[in-house]
């Protein structure tokens, strides 16, 4: 069965169940949290690097790699694509100039 997050109503009888979280939303979901105002965050190891040539394989394998995603909000939507280009670029730049020099990165945009 695809990973899922479903909320469980102790107070009821018989117990019920209801999923909270959208169909294929999660891949690897590794931990959850509740931040201070109550909201929870499912970090998510991603999907396998499904490089051009050569076998998919886990891009955050290794100590050394890690993978970042830039989420873009539906109710403020950046439509212009000279602005996502922008975005991407400025967050490339900072994590260059801020990562250990013997690790890899990958960049995933949705």
């Amino acid at each position: 069965e695809p990973p899922a997050v479903y909320r469980l109503n102790l107070d009821t009888s018989p117990l019920t169940i209801v999923k909270i979280s959208n169909q294929n939303g999660l891949v690897y979901p590794a931990k959850i949290i509740i931040d201070p105002l109550g909201e929870m965050i499912v970090l998510d190891r991603g999907e396998a690097l499904t490089p051009r040539f050569g076998n998919p394989r886990e891009w955050r394998s290794k100590p050394h790699e890690f993978g970042v995603s830039i989420l873009y909000s539906k109710q403020r939507p950046i439509k212009e694509l000279e602005q996502r280009n922008k975005t991407v670029y400025g967050l490339s730049k900072i994590i260059e100039s801020q990562k250990p020099v013997h690790s890899s990165w990958t960049l995933k945009t949705f």
